[in-house]
């Protein structure tokens, strides 16, 4: 056995460490976690998943969407629970209340999308999502 001011037994101490230290190296790139959403608020969101829009169509597509669901949902509602579902008492359908039917529908869509996000924010689970690298 080396005695400890041999150069033998530097030499055996030196590469002690180094085999630590790249062991240590290795169990941290084993044991490290993933680098990807670790909330639900950190999610990456891309409104190119969750709408129909052709690529280079986007903007246009967008517009409409953003005038016409409000509208539809604004106009069923009034018809549906204000007019009692009879056609002939709903006159929302005229130019003139466009407006009001709209913001009456775009409450409507609003209401809606906060209980999904709501619905979607309890039902996240961090150990399903996928993780980007």
């Amino acid at each position: 056995m080396a005695d400890d001011n041999s150069i033998e037994y530097k030499i055996e101490q030196k590469n002690r460490t180094y085999y630590d230290f790249i062991s240590r190296k290795e169990h941290q790139k084993k044991h490290q976690k993933p680098k990807g959403p670790r909330s639900f608020a950190k999610q990456e969101l891309s409104l190119k998943d969750i709408t129909l829009a052709p690529e280079g169509w986007e903007g246009t597509m967008f517009t409409v969407y953003a005038v016409s669901i409000p509208y539809i949902f604004g106009y069923l509602f009034l018809t549906y629970f204000i007019a009692g579902g009879n056609f002939k008492n709903s006159v929302f359908a005229d130019t003139d209340s466009f407006l009001i039917v709209w913001l009456i529908g775009y409450e409507i869509v609003a209401g809606l999308a906060m209980i999904w996000i709501t619905v979607l924010f309890f039902t996240y689970d961090e150990k399903k999502s996928k993780h980007r690298y």
